[in-house]
């Protein structure tokens, strides 16, 4: 009942510069992160996901009150987030850089001070990422282009569906790679096939 895991963990010197609620947030993404990394389950720029109702679960922060923790957290530089979630889940990426020299300040007895500005490390970066992230959105957009323009120029070349019907029954067979395959579907649901898969005028119902 009093083991360690049923226990909240917050770093007194990340509550003094934040809040006692953004320092136990903090410790639940250095978790949750943590997790990802024994799964190897990290994206290759170090994000990771996690939900609202999971955070709740684990600290018993509300989502009013995980918002406002968020904030400060980003704001001190120690955090970044995507504001967009995609089936409830929020992006999160920690910045060990801004931690470890917060950290190393405060246990020195040096005054902490809000770091309005990131290190040059985390510059660089959210640079890397978002540089990425742009060439891996172009990248999927011009995928999509180009199966678009496949499938155009596949259909465009293919007999249509009302022709084809009318060749079958006039008794033209019919080679599948005439046809879409939505096309196919459905002569081959009137007519049957030749040993070769293409379309011919028998009427299923008639072959032995």
């Amino acid at each position: 009942m009093l083991g360690q895991g049923n226990f909240l963990m917050a770093n007194k010197y990340i509550a003094k510069e934040t809040s006692l609620n953004a320092a136990i947030l903090l410790a639940d993404l250095l978790s949750k992160r943590e997790y990802f990394i024994i799964n190897k389950d990290l994206s290759r720029n170090d994000w990771f996901f996690n939900t609202a109702d999971n955070i709740e679960l684990d600290t018993t922060l509300t989502k009013h009150q995980q918002t406002k923790a968020l904030k400060q957290l980003k704001e001190a530089g120690f955090i970044d987030y995507n504001n967009k979630t995609v089936g409830n889940k929020r992006q999160f990426l920690i910045f060990d850089v801004c931690l470890v020299s917060f950290l190393n300040g405060s246990n020195d007895g040096v005054k902490s001070q809000k770091l309005k500005k990131r290190s040059l490390e985390v510059k660089k970066a959210e640079a890397r990422i978002e540089k990425s992230g742009s060439s891996y959105n172009k990248s999927i957009e011009q995928e999509q282009k180009n199966k678009n323009k496949l499938i155009t120029t596949e259909t465009k070349n293919k007999i249509p569906v009302d022709v084809a019907f009318n060749l079958v029954a006039n008794g033209t067979t019919i080679h599948k790679s005439q046809i879409t395959e939505e096309t196919y579907n459905s002569l081959f649901s009137v007519y049957g096939v030749d040993e070769h898969g293409n379309i011919d005028n028998t009427p299923k119902q008639n072959r032995t």
